[in-house]
């Protein structure tokens, strides 16, 4: 309509490879989920890490920073938060239980509760049956006082346990949010402004010597992610649970456990009981989730020949994606009958697949789908308009300072932007701009831009800037002002992180001391499909 760009051109920008990279790893998600693989897998961390708060806060935060590197935030979020709220409903109520047994039975041991009065004798004609009744009053009444300080001291045990469950669970929400967010950047398909990024990337400088691979991005992204998720932890465990680096102390204790600790640890294997042994459907995803994996992660791993070349270079990561979703849709959900030791004929009913298209439907994000298209159609539009290179000029000023300064300076305004906007639509807009800044300012591109994609993901303050946050608060234990308290630190703490690993070893590992020949911008450099799968 405006002339920018034709309708056939915005089309294209839908169906580019790295928008069916995301597709496929949403699909297989959708199979995750829908055979309750990953309680199996929140639940086996928990009985891992151990039962005291700090383990629990660990062990969710390590299922939840490990299944968000293959599957989006939110989804990771929305299939970890009910385990949560039920595992931590189940400890309540049995700390609450026992505790009750614990009071009838100290009330019924108290003195005096027993003792009653005859009535077959005339007390004015006994006075020794006077002085039993009167002595035998007071003695009731002193019961009543001793069971009523029991009850009150009770009643004010069973309200500490309630808030002190209350704040475990809201700090092991928060945890887990935190954590999808964190282990979002270690891969290209972990959040759709990596993989926005990665789409632009091969676009806007398709001579690149520098490939950003599956591998290639692990590489960076892993220690960062990793460096920042312990550092997380520390800080919540501290605002949480009241303790610092003795938290990594308690997760390798050999001490004897308490009594409270050995109570979650039943209730935890109690519900890990629930699930029985592994289906032959969990097994099933839970292969074709690790081949997905390696066949990633060994396409072009760098340090080896990959497998990739085998193809002449015609298969790509969302190669990869997409045949190994649709394999969830041809496996079967339960074990084939030539497989079992029965006497019977084979076959002699349809089995259901892991997933069908009607589940995939109800339970497929869609709307990130589309997120992803429009993302690169707006950034299309931008190059095409010219609207980049006057941002990018604007941006002069910039040129007198160090360019760790300019990194800093464009990361902080990114972080203070996503917790307004998503971030995706943050990465769409701001790389084609700062890639043409990278050029003004002749940095090597990815100097800029890699610390702009990450620093997109640092929304951790308010739930209109990630889906994660948003999903959280609907948990009514959970507030805006939470996440304000312990999202500012993380904030910083990301920050500095991120600063400290550009400028050390991603440095050596991209190479980012020259400005690359096959850097310079051409004018008309815009999104298309040429891309294969």
């Amino acid at each position: 309509m405006t002339g920018i760009m034709t309708s056939k051109e915005v089309s294209k920008a839908y169906f580019i490879d790295t928008n069916w990279l995301f597709i496929g790893g949403l699909m297989i998600a959708v199979g995750i989920e829908n055979t309750g693989l990953h309680k199996r897998i929140a639940l086996r961390a928990l009985l891992l890490f151990g039962t005291s708060p700090q383990s629990l806060f660990a062990g969710f935060m390590v299922a939840s920073f490990f299944m968000s590197m293959w599957i989006s935030n939110a989804a990771t979020v929305a299939m970890i938060l009910p385990v949560v709220n039920a595992l931590m409903g189940e400890l309540e109520e049995s700390e609450i239980s026992l505790l009750r047994e614990k009071r009838v039975n100290e009330t019924i041991e108290e003195p005096g509760t027993n003792q009653s009065i005859s009535g077959y004798e005339n007390p004015a004609l006994n006075m020794d049956s006077l002085e039993s009744q009167s002595n035998n009053g007071e003695s009731q009444q002193a019961s009543s006082v001793v069971v009523t300080q029991v009850n009150l001291r009770f009643d004010a045990a069973e309200e500490t346990i309630t808030k002190r469950m209350e704040l475990l669970q809201q700090g092991v929400t928060v945890g887990v949010t935190f954590a999808a967010t964190i282990g979002g950047l270690c891969t290209i398909i972990g959040t759709p402004s990596n993989s926005v990024f990665v789409a632009l990337y091969e676009e806007l400088y398709p001579q690149t010597t520098q490939d950003l691979t599956f591998v290639a991005w692990m590489k960076f992204g892993v220690p960062v992610a990793l460096v920042f998720v312990i550092l997380t932890y520390l800080w919540l465990i501290w605002l949480y649970v009241k303790s610092g680096l003795c938290g990594l102390k308690t997760l390798f204790a050999c001490s004897g456990k308490t009594q409270d600790e050995l109570n979650t640890e039943s209730v935890i294997k109690s519900e890990y009981k629930k699930l029985g042994s592994m289906r032959w459907e969990e097994g099933t995803v839970l292969v074709v989730f690790i081949l997905t994996a390696l066949l990633w992660f060994f396409r072009k791993p760098g340090f080896i020949p990959g497998w990739g070349q085998l193809f002449n270079g015609n298969v790509s990561d969302a190669t990869i994606a997409m045949t190994m979703s649709f394999l969830l849709f041809i496996l079967p959900r339960e074990r084939p009958e030539f497989l079992c030791r029965s006497q019977g004929r084979m076959f002699m009913h349809p089995v259901q697949p892991i997933i069908d298209w009607p589940t995939m439907q109800r339970k497929f994000s869609w709307k990130v789908a589309l997120l992803l298209g429009g993302a690169f159609a707006l950034a299309n539009g931008s190059t095409e308009s010219g609207l980049s290179r006057w941002v990018g000029d604007q941006l002069l000023f910039l040129n007198g300072l160090q360019p760790w300064i300019v990194v800093l300076i464009v990361s902080i305004i990114i972080s203070i932007l996503t917790e307004f906007t998503n971030n995706t639509a943050l990465a769409t807009i701001f790389v084609p701009i700062l890639a043409q800044l990278s050029q003004v300012l002749q940095v090597h591109p990815l100097y800029i831009l890699i610390p702009t994609v990450f620093s997109a993901s640092f929304a951790f303050m308010l739930p209109s800037g990630t889906a994660t946050n948003a999903i959280a608060v609907t948990y009514e234990h959970v507030k805006v002002r939470d996440f304000i308290k312990a999202g500012w630190m993380l904030k910083n703490i990301g920050l500095v992180v991120l600063t400290l690993s550009i400028n050390t070893f991603g440095k050596s590992f991209f190479q980012l001391d020259n400005f690359p020949e096959w850097a310079v911008l051409s004018n008309n450099t815009h999104i298309n499909s040429s891309s294969s799968m």
